[in-house]
């Protein structure tokens, strides 16, 4: 793992909605949340992050960052 990958891991757990709304400007923060389902892995990756959100018009979706960062 390059060394800058943990510092873009660390900013996207600690502010996941930021990243969905730099994808959909629209997005609320209340329609976004962590995705867990009976098949999610009890222990938490760190490489990557599945949010879901409910927005009301355009219904349920979910988005999945995998953040990969590299140094040139």
């Amino acid at each position: 793992m390059l060394s800058i990958d943990i510092p873009m891991k660390r900013l996207f757990q600690r502010r996941p909605a930021d990243w969905v709304k730099f994808v959909e400007p629209q997005c609320r923060e209340e329609w976004i949340r962590p995705y867990q389902t009976e098949y999610t892995p009890k222990q938490q990756s760190r490489l990557d992050h599945v949010l879901e959100v409910e927005d009301p018009a355009r219904g349920s979706y979910l988005i999945n960052f995998e953040p990969m960062a590299t140094t040139t």
